[in-house]
């Protein structure tokens, strides 16, 4: 919430917000009972809800947390976890410290439904009951200043014995039956371990399987064979489970995905497989086998979850392709945090940095119930706004919201992140941003310049500084927030004024701390050469590349053949 404008000595406007001390944690899983308690050690109330039909749990344990208390348990019967392997308290002690927690409550089965809302002050919508009828369900509304987004991603495949035209047999099953099994006590003479059979499994999958077949073979299981296509011992202290595991005769046999499953007249479960690396089919006869593999959860409850917030961020849920400025747990969206992301392919002690670090971002936004931010986020005008709502669609950052009484667009003055992008995209001409408007642009553009360059102050700009700009007499450096904020009309304004040619230089899109903007420049060039092009201007007059802020080499070249002639050609 805004409460009130005030200018500070410096003569900038700010303007002071209101923050709830509040976050809401969605998800199954170990991140999930990591971070609530981080939050509620740290002051914050917390709600976490999951799809969980079962209202007698007593907290968001899920696989991953399920799975570190099955080794936990291993651990007491005398088989030795690295500790590094293993999180810094026990499972049982977490889940008790939850339990008992004041500031947590827990909602088991309740559903969110609708978000909206900004960072600070987000309004969810929640569906507490488990009952699909409208008419029988209840509903509640909470205020929040974060969510997390901490559920499992990934539950264990389903493939059994009539995948394999077997009639249905418990020596057959999946981790969680073996689990099972073995806290009753039953240690099978042989046993099989399939891995990456559905998919090419990751670090927790692999940990899992270790340490399980170390613990049968020292718990006089008298063969263990793991099949895999490979082994993965990245993780903390798992290269030294699974040397260990083999030091005590578990077998490992690298498959190539072809293996075949029939029962023996003795009851015993036959399996044939190719090894590449021998070269050479394997059989093997067992009294149980375990499909090991985790996948990638389908389920409707899981798709209705993601639904609502995928929407609500705008942009497709963690990290646009791998862009550097994201954080494990960091989304497009200030506020909005994933976690577990890596799916099978994390580990246990990743799970908890992935959690410590959600709580540290958080406590940061939270800390303070009320905070002055400066006033300089995009601004629209809602006399221009025509509500096409275009903003509201390609803001990188979901900063944008539509209000109903103003019938015009506005934009969240703390989620904006001072790109320009949707200044530049507006078709009403109806927003600006503030140091960066078309007139404080266009008022740089003193002199008749053989190159005018405009440059992102994240990438070339600060190459155009390293360069030195005193090497570069007949040249126009124009400094721009993003290089998505670069707008046709001031690319055509500066051909006006006596530009020859224009260099529109931006961040690879990878590295865009604002994630499309260089998409967007490209994409808009590309449309603005084919009009120069229809109108009889030269098209290669205007050019478009991507550098880093040390490039200097490269930001020297381009200049150099910019200003070699009107017309200039470059890679």
């Amino acid at each position: 919430m805004v409460e009130t404008t005030e200018t500070l000595e410096t003569g900038v406007s700010s303007v002071t917000l209101e923050f709830c001390p509040s976050v809401l944690i969605v998800g199954e899983s170990l991140s999930a009972l990591y971070t609530s308690l981080a939050l509620a050690d740290k002051g914050f109330q917390i709600t976490v809800l999951n799809n969980s039909q079962n209202d007698n749990a007593k907290a968001p344990l899920g696989l991953s947390g399920a799975m570190v208390d099955f080794i936990e348990s291993i651990e007491t019967f005398g088989c030795d976890v690295p500790e590094e392997f293993l999180p810094n308290q026990p499972v049982k002690q977490l889940i008790e410290r939850f339990d008992t927690c004041e500031n947590i409550r827990f909602l088991p089965g309740a559903m969110p439904v609708r978000c909206t809302g900004q960072a600070g002050a987000f309004d969810v919508l929640l569906k507490t009951t488990n009952d699909d009828t409208t008419e029988k369900s209840q509903y509640e509304k909470i205020q929040v200043g974060a969510i997390v987004l901490a559920d499992d991603k990934f539950q264990p495949t389903s493939l059994c014995a009539e995948n394999f035209g077997l009639q249905p047999t418990t020596a057959i099953t999946s981790f969680p039956g073996l689990m099972l099994n073995l806290r009753k006590g039953y240690i099978p003479r042989s046993i099989a371990i399939v891995m990456d059979l559905a998919a090419e499994q990751g670090r927790l999958t692999s940990s899992m399987v270790f340490t399980t077949a170390r613990y049968l073979a020292q718990r006089g299981c008298q063969r263990i064979r793991i099949y895999c296509r490979n082994t993965r011992v990245s993780s903390p202290g798992l290269d030294t489970i699974y040397t260990s595991a083999r030091s005590a005769g578990v077998e490992f046999s690298r498959h190539d995905r072809k293996i075949s499953l029939a029962e023996t007249p003795a009851g015993l479960i036959e399996i044939r497989s190719t090894d590449y690396e021998l070269g050479r089919e394997i059989t093997g006869e067992f009294d149980m086998v375990i499909f090991a593999d985790l996948v990638y959860k389908t389920g409707d409850e899981c798709v209705r979850t993601s639904q609502v917030f995928e929407t609500f961020a705008t942009k497709p849920l963690p990290g646009q392709a791998g862009n550097i400025w994201l954080t494990p747990c960091k989304t497009n969206r200030l506020g909005l945090f994933a976690l577990g992301m890596d799916g099978a392919n994390c580990d246990f002690q990743a799970l908890r940095t992935e959690a410590e670090l959600a709580a540290f971002e958080i406590h940061q936004l939270l800390a303070e119930p009320k905070r002055d931010i400066i006033d300089d986020a995009a601004v629209i005008d809602p006399e221009k706004c025509v509500s096409c709502l275009t903003c509201l669609r390609l803001c990188p950052h979901g900063a944008i919201r539509f209000d109903e009484a103003e019938q015009a667009a506005e934009i969240s003055k703390l989620a904006c992140r001072r790109c320009g992008i949707c200044v530049a995209e507006c078709p009403a001409n109806a927003i600006t941003l503030p140091k960066f408007t078309d007139e404080q642009i266009l008022a740089q553009v003193t002199d008749k310049k053989k190159v005018t360059v405009f440059a992102c102050t994240n990438s070339a700009a600060v190459a155009a500084g390293l360069a030195g700009k005193q090497n570069f007499a007949d040249v126009q450096i124009i400094e721009v927030p993003c290089a998505g904020k670069v707008d046709p009309r001031n690319i055509l304004k500066t051909f006006e004024q006596g530009a020859e040619n224009v260099l529109v230089l931006g961040c690879n899109p990878e590295a865009c701390k604002y994630f499309d903007g260089p998409t967007r420049a490209q994409a808009r060039l590309a449309r603005l050469k084919e009009t120069l092009k229809n109108v009889g201007f030269n098209p290669a007059r205007l050019q478009w590349a991507a550098l880093t802020a040390n490039e200097t080499d490269r930001f020297n070249k381009l200049i150099g053949e910019s200003s070699q002639d009107s017309g200039f050609n470059r890679e």
